[in-house]
């Protein structure tokens, strides 16, 4: 029994002096602050340095804006001077794709083809660059700028691109925040695809033309052509001394024709503007023209097939060799 009790109390006292052990080491530990450890004062301390860091860290930033800033107020512009030619004897396409470049499209007697770039560029890193490729008979002339993020970054250049004026092939152009003008060709095709400009078409004889644009306006005069295919989806189409079959519209804008002469078909919706087709006096043509909130008006004498209705006429001028579709959501069509 004595035994047991003696036993009892030294295992006790074993564990007492462990327990004071491992709390003197605690408290030593959480002194020096090792480990992570935070007690007290040392907490205080390891906040004190974490402030401190980040003091440091703002006074860096606030430095490297202040060189920013210095350096951004130093940015001079970059002039910018490229030019490419290549031979057009065999040339049966061209195509110009550019972004943030206005185009202008140039006929010229000359043999080659010629592209020149210039205008000014912000830095130096953000500098267009003109290419031009010939592959079999097709011609390619791109203006390509480098994708990066840079401040105050802008460019205001012009592209020319100069063709001979015996050259009657295909002709394409694709660009996007910019002006395309053509001036002064017979092709066989010509199509132009702009998301955001004008566009300017001039002294023009083609088989085929194809213009789309998400936001811009057409401006066209004296253009030929067998068939012309327009869609604008926000901006106009103005077209003097026209001649030729016409089909396509405007989502939100007016649609101006004028005709030389007319032997055609004409095919043409808006959704939210006017429509006005000028016609020569001795047109013949059958018409079908509606709109849904607004009026029709036909100033030719027209055989009515029907009863006439304020915002829809169809009927016949002389003959029906021609056709003549207009469809308008909310706006007016005017025949005269």
């Amino acid at each position: 029994m004595f035994e047991k009790w003696n036993m009892k109390k030294i295992v006790l006292y074993l564990l007492v002096v462990m327990g004071a052990s491992f709390g003197i080491g605690l408290s030593i530990l959480a002194s020096t602050g090792w480990g992570g450890v935070n007690f007290g004062g040392s907490r205080y301390a390891v906040n004190q340095e974490k402030a401190q860091t980040i003091n440091t860290n703002k006074n860096t930033g606030a430095g490297q804006n202040s060189e920013v800033n210095q350096q951004t107020s130093t940015v001079q512009n970059t002039e910018v001077n490229q030019q490419n030619t290549s031979e057009a004897k065999t040339v049966n396409d061209i195509s110009i794709e550019a972004d943030s470049s206005d185009i202008n499209i140039i006929s010229e007697d000359r043999q080659d083809v010629k592209a020149v770039l210039t205008g000014k560029a912000s830095n130096k890193e953000v500098e267009p660059k003109l290419e031009m490729n010939l592959s079999n008979d097709k011609l390619f002339i791109s203006v390509k700028t480098k994708s990066i993020i840079s401040i105050n970054v802008n460019s205001n250049v012009q592209l020319n691109v100069y063709v001979p004026k015996d050259y009657k092939n295909n002709l394409k152009v694709k660009a996007s925040s910019a002006k395309v003008n053509i001036k002064d060709f017979n092709l066989k095709e010509y199509s132009c695809e702009v998301t955001s400009g004008n566009m300017t078409i001039e002294n023009m004889n083609s088989e085929v033309i194809s213009v789309k644009s998400s936001s811009g306006r057409l401006r066209g005069n004296n253009i030929n052509s067998k068939r012309t295919s327009v869609n604008i989806t926000s901006g106009a189409i103005n077209i003097d001394k026209f001649k030729g079959d016409l089909q396509g519209g405007c989502t939100s804008g007016s649609i101006d024709i004028s005709y030389a002469e007319f032997n055609n078909n004409i095919d043409l919706t808006a959704v939210s503007g006017n429509i006005n087709i000028n016609l020569p006096k001795e047109s013949e043509f059958y018409l079908d023209a509606r709109a849904a909130s607004g009026n029709v008006s036909c100033n030719f004498p027209i055989t009515v097939s029907g009863e006439q209705k304020q915002n829809h006429i169809f009927g016949t001028v002389k003959s029906d060799k021609n056709k003549i579709n207009i469809k308008v959501s909310s706006g007016n069509v005017y025949i005269q």
